[in-house]
Formats: C-alpha cells, sequence, structure tokens
C-alpha cells in the first residue's frame, strides 16, 4: 500500500495516467463519431393489399431530386428542388386528381408546396407521363440525441389526400427515386436510399376505425453520413482543454494556492461555454451527447473546486501544528490529494464509456 502511494507522487505516473486517459476519451469520441449512428427510425407506411390493387388505378411515382437550396439538420430546415413524376394509363386519371400531391410536415402555403410548374405531359407507350417541376419546404421527423457526432435519416413523405387507396394506389421503387449528380448537402453524404408506397391512415374516432381517412403516400428515405468533424472538435476540443486545467492543479504542490486559483478560474469559463453550445447546437427536449459530456465535466469541476478548498483549508490548519504532527498530516494529505486525481479520471473514463456505450 506504501508503495503504490509512494508510485502515485511520482510526476511520471501522474502524467503517464493523464496521457493515457485523453488518448482513450480522444479515441472514443473519434470512434463514436466514425461509426453509423441513425436516431431516426424507418418511416413505415401501411402496405395497400393485393385485391385492392387490382381493382384501384395504379400510378408510378418518381422522384428526381436536383438539389436542396436550403439544407440544415440542426434547424431542422429543408429546402428541396425536384421533378415529381406520375405514370398512368391513358383515361385512368385526371390531371386535376394528380396535381392535389402534396408533402407531410411541409409549408401550408399552395398545398405544401412553394412553386409547382405547369404539368409536362409526355406519352409513353399506352401510358401518360406528367411530370412537375416543385420546390418544396418542409420539415423531417428528426432525433438529435446523437449531436454533434452520428448521421441522419431524412423521410420525404409525398402524398395525396384528396383520393382514397381504393381508388388510386401509388407504386415506386427504388428506380424511381433518383439523386442529382450535382446534389450539394455541406458536409453530409447520402448514402443509402430507401422507398415504400402504401398509404396513411389518419383517425377521426378512437373507438370505431371504419372513420378513418385513408390515402396514398411514398416515403422517399436518404441515410446521410456526417463527414465534418468541425462541430466534434468546436465543442469538445475547448471544453476538454479547460478541464485539464481543472485537472493539473491536483497535480500542484500543497501549500501552493494557485490550485484553488486554477480551478476557480477555469470552471466559470466552462459555465460560461453554454452559451457557445446553446448557439450551434439544435433546439431539442432531451439530453444530446454533447449535454451529457459537458454536464459530466461541469459536476468533475465542481468536485475538484470543493476539494481543492477543503485542502487549502486543512493545509492552513496543519501549519499550526507542530513539525512532527505537520509531516505526517500532510503526507496523509498528499495521498488523499493523489487518490482523488486517479479518482476523477476514473470517473471521468467510466462515464465517458457508459455514453458511448449506452
Amino acid at each position: 500500500m506504501f508503495k503504490f502511494f509512494n508510485t502515485m507522487k511520482t510526476a511520471k505516473f501522474q502524467l503517464s495516467v493523464l496521457i493515457l486517459a485523453i488518448v482513450y476519451v480522444v479515441g472514443v469520441l473519434l470512434w463514436q463519431n466514425m461509426s453509423t449512428l441513425y436516431a431516426e427510425e424507418i418511416f413505415t407506411i401501411n402496405k395497400v393489399e393485393k385485391p385492392v390493387k387490382k381493382l384501384a388505378n395504379n400510378v408510378s411515382v418518381g422522384l428526381h431530386i436536383n438539389n436542396f437550396p436550403t439544407f440544415d439538420f440542426n434547424k431542422n430546415q429543408f429546402i428541396m428542388d425536384a421533378f415529381v413524376s406520375f405514370k398512368f394509363e391513358v383515361g385512368t386519371e385526371s390531371l386535376g386528381t394528380i396535381s392535389n400531391f402534396t408533402f407531410r410536415n411541409s409549408n401550408l402555403q399552395n398545398l405544401g408546396i412553394l412553386y409547382k410548374s405547369e404539368p409536362m405531359i409526355k406519352l409513353v407507350g399506352d401510358n401518360v407521363l406528367v411530370t412537375y417541376h416543385v420546390q418544396v419546404e418542409f420539415k423531417s421527423p428528426l432525433e438529435q440525441k446523437y449531436f454533434p457526432i452520428g448521421d441522419h435519416r431524412l423521410n420525404i413523405i409525398l402524398e395525396n389526400r384528396t383520393i382514397t387507396p381504393n381508388e388510386v394506389v401509388f407504386n415506386s421503387t427504388l428506380d424511381d427515386f433518383v439523386l442529382s449528380k450535382d446534389l450539394f448537402v455541406s458536409t453530409w453524404m447520402p448514402t443509402q436510399k430507401m422507398v415504400q408506397s402504401g398509404y396513411m391512415s389518419s383517425k377521426l374516432n378512437e373507438k370505431d376505425p371504419t372513420l378513418n381517412v385513408k390515402y396514398p403516400a411514398v416515403v422517399f428515405t436518404i441515410d446521410f453520413e456526417n463527414i465534418s468533424n468541425r462541430n466534434l472538435f468546436t465543442l469538445y476540443f475547448p471544453m476538454f482543454v479547460i478541464f485539464l486545467i481543472c485537472l493539473l492543479s491536483l497535480i500542484i504542490n500543497l501549500h501552493d494556492l494557485t490550485r484553488l486559483a486554477l480551478v476557480a478560474a477555469s470552471l466559470p469559463i466552462l459555465v460560461l461555454f453554454r452559451t457557445a453550445i446553446d448557439a450551434i447546437s439544435p433546439v431539442v427536449g432531451r439530453v444530446t451527447k454533447v449535454d451529457y459530456v459537458y454536464f459530466l465535466l461541469v459536476f468533475l469541476s465542481l468536485l475538484i473546486l470543493l476539494f481543492q478548498a477543503f485542502v487549502i483549508i486543512n493545509v492552513r490548519k496543519i501549519k499550526k501544528m507542530s513539525e512532527e504532527v505537520q509531516k505526517r498530516k500532510l503526507a496523509r494529505m498528499e495521498n488523499l490529494n493523489n487518490l482523488f486525481f486517479l479518482i476523477i479520471i476514473l470517473f471521468l473514463v467510466i462515464l465517458i464509456t457508459y455514453d458511448a456505450f449506452m
């Protein structure tokens, strides 16, 4: 036991432990950032049964996305520039019915569409192809619990609430969902796309399902990978530097008042850093990854501040004692200080690990 405490006193041991902890924490954060983490579930809709499909008019729906003039996952703001196409047999559908399509969670102006061109009509064999150039402002049900790391899944839901799936069935495949080669979405890279066609249902009465309103819909889903480390370093690096200053105060000599001064100066800066986090972070009602790390570092820094105050008060009392008692009590206080240093690092490593796998 005495050998262990003697080892803890050495600067080589303390710095080695500190460096190992820093390397581990940085490694865990980078590993999380490089991992594929989608907080959003794949949006699902009801499937149309085969007997209904045979009786209803089948319309093939396509979406070609040219670009996103506005693309912001943090603010949940998207403006999509795209072509929407409908293909159906000649004489089975009217332009008036087809043109009533809209997008879920979109701006209510003009049925949710900011701009819609006149229909471009083309005959393809026995089918009619009707295409619209549209610009749509919409939101998506996003989950931000992994911010500032992790990826996102964007669901674009096209629907027509003026008809029922018994009248018209929307069909769509991956070949009907096209992303332009010139698609530019800043620090996000589309990695996968999915398509689901079917119908949505809205309840008019909780106890009577026969009163439900049903309408055809298609869900176009894109998985976006975060290819930027900017938010990770912008938010985490300053926090850990400030916390490191607090932690290094435990290595300074017990008699040096700089121990308390370092923590007393660093902790308010760490608390004020919350304004920088709030300026970048999305507005959500739950704790994100960066919130968890921030609260953890503030809590550990507060423990260090209280411990430093405890040390300063006790050292002043010890100075009034005899020389022999001073040596004995200062040795105990130094062992307690070194043990507290290890405990803080251990807490940091354990709680960061817990956050990575929770």
